[in-house]
């Protein structure tokens, strides 16, 4: 169990992050703040948890998220020496829409689809769904030197990125879809850490979110990913990761070799 603890003072604020198998006196994070320069406690935590709250707990369950082609989740439990993966096919769950254009893309999907689970959006599957949903909004927004570079390719998904990453400013349909994936993956994310109580930390894999680290860390992912009521602070005390590494041919050489020793 985590918990803040405080003392709230009319000149200073001092809290700290406390562990329950560190005990009482050893701080994960502590720090002052100048009382006055807050409007109430509130805004005191949240400063503080956004400078300090993000130390994951040992030994507790980590959430696993990877959009690449498709939307893969998963989760490790701790199972007393090491860590269990356990797989699911979360990414097939029901897209849940959290703001009035992503209940329009969520009857479009719903129309082309029959299902509209989160893998047709935040994945490199669903982007071209998306980009045809703003598109059929406002045809006008599309360029027609892209339409000709869209029908050119196999696959959609590529060029949509790279004009989102690159061309967002003369392009504006590309970063539009770029922006709800990210947003969606956010929101997506928070639901499987709520739903495996990942106070072990989110892992980002796949290979999406290293194209994209830099919207990925402009703060709208990790907005949409605490946006639940009064699990709010929950969520922002779990640290969020992208995975850099290739981390599925890592494991399997991993596990190959732990195998291998064991012949």
């Amino acid at each position: 169990m985590m918990l803040i603890a405080g003392d709230i003072g009319a000149t200073t604020t001092r809290l700290a992050l406390v562990w329950a198998e560190s005990g009482p006196r050893n701080y994960i994070a502590e720090q002052e703040f100048h009382t006055a320069d807050y409007k109430g406690l509130q805004p005191v935590v949240e400063a503080f948890l956004a400078n300090n709250g993000r130390q994951a707990v040992p030994k507790s369950p980590i959430a696993v998220m990877a959009p690449g082609t498709g939307l893969g989740e998963a989760f490790l439990i701790w199972g007393g020496k090491d860590y269990i993966a356990c797989s699911s096919e979360g990414g097939h769950a029901d897209f849940g829409p959290t703001n009035p254009t992503q209940v329009g893309l969520l009857a479009f999907l719903t129309a082309r689809y029959r299902h509209a689970a989160y893998e047709r959006v935040c994945a490199g599957s669903g982007m071209a769904g998306v980009y045809d949903y703003l598109r059929s909004l406002d045809p006008s927004a599309e360029l027609p030197a892209f339409v000709a570079l869209l029908l050119a390719a196999k696959d959609r998904a590529p060029p949509i990125l790279e004009a989102a990453l690159n061309d967002a400013a003369d392009n504006p349909l590309p970063a539009q879809t770029s922006r709800i994936v990210i947003d969606v993956s956010g929101a997506e994310a928070d639901n499987l850490a709520l739903k495996v109580l990942s106070t072990g930390g989110v892992y980002l894999g796949g290979g999406l979110p290293p194209r994209v680290l830099r919207q990925f860390k402009d703060g709208a992912f990790m907005q949409d990913f605490s946006a639940k009521g009064r699990f709010a602070d929950l969520l922002r005390a779990m640290p969020v990761h992208v995975v850099m590494v290739n981390a599925a041919l890592l494991g399997t050489a991993i596990y190959g070799l732990d195998q291998a020793a064991l012949q």
